[in-house]
């Protein structure tokens, strides 16, 4: 039975997060949290976002998204999860790392797609075996992005 409403919390929570209502995740997941069970990686990982963001524990929430991460590998809310994190503590290039992982695991996650391009993500430079401020790499990108604003 407890187990049937950890479920049904964590889909909750779910909702909430997925309308950036991280306060009301983190106040759902507060009291279960506490109670020291073995909890579904996807619902630490929850926990561990809405602490980071709501609860203004950045490092206890990366730290608690990365331990997630580590129990759950393959796992793409997971990533998405520890990208938020990440973005809370402004670190975006931890972030962008996060949620490449995630789509390497399920490329259509729309969530990660999303929050990335509100991040706004760099192309991959048109000669990618050269460093990206390789004068080749500069003006061809520079030629590439003339022509698609066309």
């Amino acid at each position: 039975m407890a187990e049937k409403n950890m479920v049904i919390i964590k889909l909750k929570a779910w909702k909430h997060v997925i309308a950036e209502e991280y306060h009301l995740a983190l106040q759902l997941l507060q009291g279960p949290m506490l109670q020291k069970k073995k909890h579904n990686s996807e619902t630490v990982a929850i926990y561990g976002a809405c602490l980071a963001i709501a609860g203004n524990k950045k490092k206890e929430g990366i730290h608690i998204c990365k331990q997630a991460a580590l129990k759950s590998p393959k796992n793409a809310n997971i990533q998405f999860l520890l990208g938020l994190a990440f973005m809370t503590a402004e670190l975006r290039g931890r972030a962008v790392e996060a949620f490449e992982t995630g789509l390497e695991i399920e490329p259509s996650h729309k969530l990660i797609n999303k929050a990335l391009e509100e991040l706004g993500r760099r192309q991959r430079p048109p000669i990618p075996f050269l460093p990206r401020s390789h004068a080749l790499n500069i003006a061809l990108g520079r030629k590439i992005h003339a022509m698609k604003n066309r």
